[in-house]
């Protein structure tokens, strides 16, 4: 009985080392490493903190390779080329803001007919295009929302200022758009400033404003420039109380200009989670062929009301 139990130990470690030796001869590819890439436009402003945030931890958790590009500065040819150069570098996925209604049609086609897919994030360009999906926010809704709270800080008559960083960009046109929609229904009043995209060109309009027309009920901005400019020069020229501003996105600044009485609200687009589903997307669809989908991020509104919460997220890049 012990010499049969021998012999059938003997057999399997034989069998285990043939196996050993058989495999030892053979290579196993490895998992192909997705890369994919975000071009996005006028990467300088802060906006894109939690958005590279988002796109960061997706590729980690997923296994992929995922970087972020684009001018620093709002530059529509200046955008397309870092896209064209990105397309012909053999990237497998890519991202893209659309700000302009026409510049990168031919680009993300080109890419598309490559067999690489492309998904537009956080700025489309609303015209027939070969992109597959949009993760963003409707804009023209989230203007809506912006001027209903001016509506609700100043009441149905007053003067403001409206500014933008960018006239002509595409998201930044939208929420104009929208707010002009509600406004038009009030005895508001309202001029539309360009500030630029940098914050200290953007004091310098907003004073030579008020300077001009020192009745000026608020300061009321569509981006990441102006909301906070508007928030410091109300702060610095002692006119908390006299008046009042709000605007769009989370940096610190504008996130402690509120918690300080400097800024009402600011609308956010939850920008962390327009980094995630773009990647997440495009590994989908690369992966397993399913076919990317719109994903509408909304618009919400942080005032006095929850801004230290949000405060706290924004501290670890979530918001």
């Amino acid at each position: 009985m012990i010499k049969k139990k021998s012999i059938v130990i003997l057999l399997i470690m034989i069998f285990i080392g043939g196996l050993i030796v058989s495999l030892s001869g053979i290579t196993f590819a490895a998992e192909k490493r997705y890369k994919i890439v975000l071009v996005a436009h006028s990467t300088g402003v802060a906006f894109w903190v939690p958005v590279k945030k988002g796109m960061e931890d997706a590729a980690k958790l997923l296994g992929v390779d995922a970087s972020f590009v684009g001018p620093l500065g709002f530059n529509v040819q200046e955008q397309r080329d870092i896209l064209e150069n990105v397309i012909e570098s053999g990237v497998d996925g890519l991202g893209v803001t659309l700000p302009d209604p026409e510049a990168f049609d031919a680009p993300v086609k080109r890419a598309i007919d490559m067999g690489i897919p492309v998904v537009c994030f956080n700025t489309d360009d609303n015209t027939p295009n070969a992109r597959m999906a949009r993760i963003m926010r409707d804009e023209v809704e989230a203007g809506r929302v912006w001027a209903r709270q001016i509506v609700k800080l100043i009441g149905n008559e007053g003067k403001v200022a409206l500014l933008t960083e960018a006239p002509g960009q595409i998201s930044l046109e939208q929420r104009l758009k929208g707010a002009r929609e509600i406004l038009d229904k009030t005895n508001i009043k309202y001029t539309i400033l360009n500030t630029t995209t940098d914050r200290t060109t953007a004091m310098g309009v907003i004073e030579s404003y008020y300077m001009a027309n020192p009745d000026v009920d608020g300061f009321f901005s569509v981006d990441t420039t102006g909301t906070p400019a508007a928030a410091l020069f109300i702060k610095r020229e002692g006119l908390k109380g006299k008046v009042v501003s709000g605007g769009f996105d989370l940096t610190p600044v504008t996130l402690k200009a509120i918690k300080d009485g400097y800024c009402a609200f600011t609308i956010d687009q939850n920008p962390y989670t327009q980094g995630w589903y773009t990647v997440q997307t495009l590994y989908l669809y690369l992966k397993y062929g399913i076919y990317p989908a719109n994903i509408d991020t909304r618009s919400g509104i942080v005032d006095a009301s929850n801004v230290d919460q949000v405060m706290k997220l924004a501290e670890e890049g979530y918001r």
